[in-house]
C-alpha cells in the first residue's frame, strides 16, 4: 500500500519483516516480490528491482508476464537499464519489447 501511496520509505519498512514462507499460494509470494520491486524502481534501483521481478518470475511467471503494471517495469528497465543483472531475462520471460 504504501508504495501506491509513493512513499517508498514506509513501504521498504513495512516489507522488511515479510517472508515469502508466510504466503501460501505462488501468486501472493510473487506479489510480495513485484511489490517490492515496485518501491525498488521507485527508488530508482534497477539492480534491486530486476533481482525482485526474478524471483516472482521463479515463483509465479504470470504474476510478471501478465500483469501490465509489471509490464511496464520490465520495459522500462529494458530500455534504459539492459545491461543490468537479470534485465534481459526478464524482457525475454515478460515477452516485451526494449
Amino acid at each position: 500500500m504504501h508504495w501506491a501511496l509513493s512513499d517508498a520509505r514506509a513501504a521498504l519498512e513495512a516489507g522488511r519483516g515479510l517472508r515469502e514462507q508466510r504466503f501460501h499460494t505462488p501468486e501472493r509470494k510473487a506479489r510480495m516480490h513485484t511489490d517490492l520491486a515496485h518501491v525498488w524502481w521507485m527508488q530508482q534501483r534497477p539492480e534491486q528491482t530486476a533481482a525482485a521481478l526474478l524471483v516472482a518470475l521463479r515463483v509465479s511467471p504470470a504474476e510478471v508476464r501478465e500483469r501490465s503494471a509489471i509490464r511496464q517495469v520490465v520495459t522500462e528497465l529494458g530500455q534504459r537499464h539492459r545491461r543490468t543483472t537479470g534485465v534481459r531475462e526478464l524482457v525475454r520471460a515478460a515477452s516485451v519489447s526494449a
